[in-house]
């Protein structure tokens, strides 16, 4: 028996100066202006995937970054907590507060009339982040209430006075 070994597959050329290529290695490049303006767009609620591509790096680069430089790591932690402050600000307005809107147009032209409208989703949401015992999603069941007990109690009760649950009008 002939065992055979296969290779792994030969890097195409192609791949192997995808890397080396100077647009590719720029995106590799954390610079401290690009360190500035990811963190910025962080602190704005913009997405890790978007304030990277937004800066011109690549999440991967995000990424390794945080672990390489704890000084880093911590600054987009705290940009990222910023940017969630500002995106629960804007639920806020959005559910409690609410947005005007314009109603009340007369030949093509608005009459000056406005409406406020609510985002109850918006409200929802900021319930439960804020509350999440009160207002979670799904109820709690407790399966240690005696479950056994009351399957045989039940069982009993339909069980006929002579205890055989054959027993019945079978004649």
């Amino acid at each position: 028996m002939i065992e055979t070994v296969s290779k792994p597959p030969a890097k195409s050329p192609a791949n192997r100066t995808l890397a080396k290529s100077p647009a590719n290695r720029r995106r590799l490049l954390l610079t401290p202006g690009r360190r500035d303006s990811l963190l910025e767009k962080l602190a704005q609620g913009w997405s890790v995937s978007a304030a990277a591509k937004a800066t011109g790096i690549s999440r991967q680069t995000y990424y390794r970054e945080r672990t390489r430089d704890e000084e880093f790591c911590q600054a987009a932690d705290e940009a990222i907590d910023a940017g969630s402050d500002v995106i629960e600000d804007e639920l806020f307005r959005r559910g409690v507060l609410g947005t005007k809107e314009p109603v009340g147009f007369h030949q093509g032209r608005h009459t000056g009339e406005y409406v406020t409208r609510y985002d109850t989703r918006a409200a929802i949401f900021l319930l439960k982040a804020r509350n999440p015992d009160r207002f979670k999603d799904r109820a709690e069941v407790n399966m240690d209430g005696g479950l056994a007990d009351r399957l045989a109690d039940a069982r009993a009760r339909l069980t006929p006075a002579s205890g055989d649950p054959t027993d019945g009008d079978s004649e």
